[in-house]
């Protein structure tokens, strides 16, 4: 595992743990957090925890896949915040000597696909995060 998918890997088991302010061990003190879906950015380590520390629930996460190629990793992942619904998410992450410095996170929230093409699909059963 290189320095990179480390540092990934890392944010992800803090998440999970519940412990938001274990992303200042992985991200750089300039770090910004981009939301697309919404327009919203973060700029800087402080304002992300403070978002991480305001969240109502923190959710179990499961990481199914990480790539990387030089100093961006993309993780799939999913993340169930305890309500019966489990997101899956794409994240993108670009590092600098090891330390997140941008992180654009994208989330999808869960849908029954439509009728229409119920008979050209299968389901697959997908795994879920762990609880608490």
């Amino acid at each position: 595992m290189s320095v990179n998918t480390d540092a990934v890997t890392r944010l992800y088991a803090t998440i999970d743990a519940g412990k938001p302010d274990g992303r200042a061990d992985v991200m750089a003190p300039g770090a910004v957090q981009r939301w697309p879906q919404s327009g919203e950015a973060m700029h800087g380590l402080e304002r992300i925890l403070e978002a991480t520390r305001r969240r109502s629930s923190v959710p179990h996460v499961l990481v199914s896949e990480l790539v990387e190629a030089g100093d961006r990793v993309i993780a799939q992942w999913s993340a169930d915040y305890g309500d019966g619904k489990v997101w899956r998410n794409v994240s993108l992450f670009r590092l600098i000597d090891g330390l997140i410095v941008e992180e654009i996170d994208y989330f999808g929230d869960p849908f029954d696909g439509p009728a229409w093409r119920s008979d050209l699909v299968e389901i697959e059963e997908l795994p879920r995060p762990g609880a608490r």
